[in-house]
């Protein structure tokens, strides 16, 4: 004869299991957008920027350092905004900032100004890298967060892709058009994390506290 209370309390376990999708599609959109674009959807453009007289090669590259430095102030910054803002609107900062970063340089922008830009979309990217760990570890079955992280950072790995392939053929039809194209996939990418991210107050860990 079945137990129709342990039946009962085995669908209430089930229905009442944490999520697993919306975490880690947030987790994926937000590591395509901080690094997975916002790192390597930079510098196979360059060649199609010089050709089009949009600068000089020492000016670009320059501007992936400050890209990449953009990343540590980013990092450091992650915590006090997190505190201030709380996770969620820390997300939209982050989306925001990354996608502005992109859409300002679908026109040829002063060397300075082009600059500024890859150093905000670093920021931004620093800011999703510490905000996403944590809230995926703590929306997700303590058995279901290794799958988790690893769908997030299938989001690098989509960018790095995109960035050899189908940025180089789409950078054959103009800078702007790349830079275009590019925005719009983060405009994508940024509605779905801010769709699918869990509403949770994970802050992550200092060190040495």
């Amino acid at each position: 004869m079945v137990d129709i209370n342990a039946a009962q309390d085995l669908t209430k376990m089930e229905t009442s299991k944490p999520p697993f999708l919306g975490p880690a599609l947030a987790g994926f959109c937000g590591l395509l957008i901080g690094v997975g674009l916002g790192r390597f959807g930079y510098p196979p453009l360059i060649p199609a920027m010089v050709e089009a007289n949009w600068g000089a090669p020492a000016a670009f590259h320059l501007a992936g350092a400050f890209n990449l430095a953009g990343y540590v102030v980013g990092a450091i910054v992650a915590v006090p905004i997190i505190s201030r803002l709380g996770t969620k609107q820390s997300l939209w900062l982050g989306a925001v900032m990354a996608t502005a970063a992109f859409a300002v340089s679908i026109v040829p922008l002063p060397a300075w100004l082009f600059s500024a830009a890859r150093a905000l979309s670093g920021i931004a990217g620093g800011i999703l890298m510490i905000i996403l760990p944590p809230i995926i570890a703590a929306s997700v079955a303590p058995e279901a967060k290794g799958r988790a992280n690893g769908s997030a950072c299938a989001g690098v790995g989509t960018g790095f892709v995109l960035s050899g392939t189908a940025l180089p053929a789409l950078a054959g039809l103009g800078p702007s058009a790349a830079w275009m194209g590019l925005t719009i996939v983060m405009i994508a990418a940024s509605t779905v994390l801010l769709i699918t991210a869990p509403n949770v107050e994970a802050r992550p860990v200092q060190s040495g506290h």
